[in-house]
This record gives C-alpha cells, sequence and structure tokens, in this order.
C-alpha cells in the first residue's frame, strides 16, 4: 500500500491509490484493479475518488470488494464506465466537498513533483553588429527570435532569457554605464503584449572613456511563459526606460537566446 501524506487534509485520508487495469461493467459500478488482488478487505464502508478519465472528481462510497478478482463494487453508478488505465485514491472519509478538492489538489502536486518527461529547447536569434544606446530614453530594437519544432501536445511551462554581448564600446569620452534599471521585453509578433524578459540594472556595461570592452551574458530570471505560448516569430527590446550616461554605448554583435521548458500534455 502506497505511503502519502497529503498537505490539505489529515494523514489516515489515503488508503490507496491506483490504477485500474480492466474496463468495469456496462452498469458503471464497477473497478477493476488487479493489483488489488488478495487484499483484505480495507476496502468496504470507504470512499473511491476518481482522479483521471472522463469521470474525473466523481466519488463514490464502496459497497463491497471481492479480492479474488480485485473488483471494486460502488453503491451509485459512476457518470461513465470506468475504463482500464484510470487512476484512483481511496479514502478513509470525504467529509465535504472542501475535503475533495483538498483531495486533488494533493494528487495533482504528487504528479508535478513526478514529472520526469520535462524538456528543453533553445533558441538564437540573428547576430546584429551594432546596437547603439544613447542619453535619450527610448525604445531599442533587439532582434527577433523564431521559435519552431515545439512538438505538438505540449505545454510551454518556463521561458527565460540571455543576452549576449561580444563586446562594448563608449565614443562619448566620459565613464559610461547604464542609467537607471530597464529591461529587456518579449511579444508576440503578431497579436502580442510586451512582457519582461531579461532585467538590465542600473551601472550594467561600466566601460571607461573612449575604451572598447569584452562583452558579457547577461541571464535572465524572469519567467516569459504567458507570452510565448507556441511556435512562431518573437520581437524584443530595449524598453523606453533604457539610456546610459554619456553618447553613446555602442554593443557589439548582440545575439539574444530563449530556453524554453515544455512538458507532454
Amino acid at each position: 500500500m502506497v505511503s502519502y501524506t497529503p498537505a490539505g487534509i489529515s494523514s489516515e485520508t489515503v488508503l490507496y491509490k491506483g490504477v485500474t487495469t480492466s474496463a468495469g461493467n456496462a452498469g458503471k459500478t464497477i473497478l477493476i484493479d488487479s493489483n488489488l488482488i488478495s487484499s483484505n478487505d480495507f476496502l468496504t464502508a470507504v470512499t473511491i475518488i476518481i482522479t483521471s478519465g472522463v469521470c474525473r472528481r466523481e466519488t463514490r462510497n464502496i459497497d463491497s470488494f471481492a479480492s479474488g478478482t480485485g473488483t471494486i463494487t460502488v453503491g451509485t453508478a459512476f457518470s461513465a464506465i470506468i475504463a482500464s488505465g484510470v487512476t484512483f485514491a481511496i479514502t478513509a472519509r470525504i467529509s465535504s466537498d472542501v475535503e475533495v478538492a483538498a483531495l486533488q489538489t494533493d494528487i495533482n502536486t504528487l504528479k508535478q513533483r513526478s514529472i520526469t518527461n520535462i524538456s528543453m529547447m533553445e533558441f538564437h536569434s540573428e547576430i546584429d553588429n551594432i546596437i547603439t544606446l544613447t542619453t535619450a530614453t527610448a525604445n531599442v530594437a533587439l532582434p527577433d527570435i523564431i521559435i519552431a519544432d515545439i512538438p505538438t501536445n505540449t505545454t510551454i511551462v518556463r521561458v527565460t532569457g540571455d543576452l549576449a554581448i561580444h563586446s562594448i564600446t563608449d565614443t562619448s569620452g566620459i565613464l559610461n554605464a547604464i542609467n537607471t534599471a530597464g529591461m529587456i521585453q518579449i511579444q508576440k509578433s503578431v497579436g502580442g503584449s510586451y512582457t519582461n524578459l531579461i532585467t538590465i540594472p542600473d551601472n550594467l556595461l561600466r566601460t571607461q572613456a573612449s575604451t572598447e570592452v569584452g562583452g558579457m551574458i547577461v541571464r535572465g530570471t524572469n519567467d516569459a511563459a504567458s507570452e510565448v505560448t507556441a511556435n512562431g516569430t518573437y520581437n524584443l527590446k530595449f524598453n523606453g526606460n533604457i539610456f546610459v550616461d554619456g553618447n553613446n554605448l555602442e554593443l557589439s554583435d548582440v545575439q539574444l537566446i530563449l530556453k524554453i521548458y515544455f512538458i507532454a500534455t
């Protein structure tokens, strides 16, 4: 028997979690799990909740259990025949709708913790030779990124970005740097809305007067999965708060990278 302590309800609630191994009867009152064969009769006078399939979230009281076949019979029919491969949980008691909801939340949490099929794909923009930042606050366009080949039947769960710069050149004649924190943002090219991707902190890209220095990679921690939801072309920009201390600060060979994490659904 699986040992599990739910977060939302008392520890004695869950007696067993299983998966049906055969389809139930036409009367919709039977559920079969061969893993229960030879189990003792701990399944009478308790409750079963279906956690997947067309009857997901339905609960019924168990009337009888046949240990020789692993067959569970409920007193009130489900809304559909319980097919093979349906997950379920057996509980000692379900006292209210609140408890049912809490149990379902715990089961979903367990599923998320056991996910092993999280995948990641990385997409790069073209390289822009020179991007110039000035003392004027303005939106500064960055190279687009094309996302392709994300498999069908997947859900994008997290999107982060990196900014790669080969070198930084000051042409202002003064110590130069980003003046006031800003943001790199991303949007779908059609019907999108700019969403934060990479935070650009104040005084980043600090460069001595009239010098060229090696570049850097700025790694973002913002999650843009609300905007990046599918394959397509995405626009990027420094938002309108971006400006520098002196005219000008030139960024050479600039490239944007997106890391897209997704799971099969």
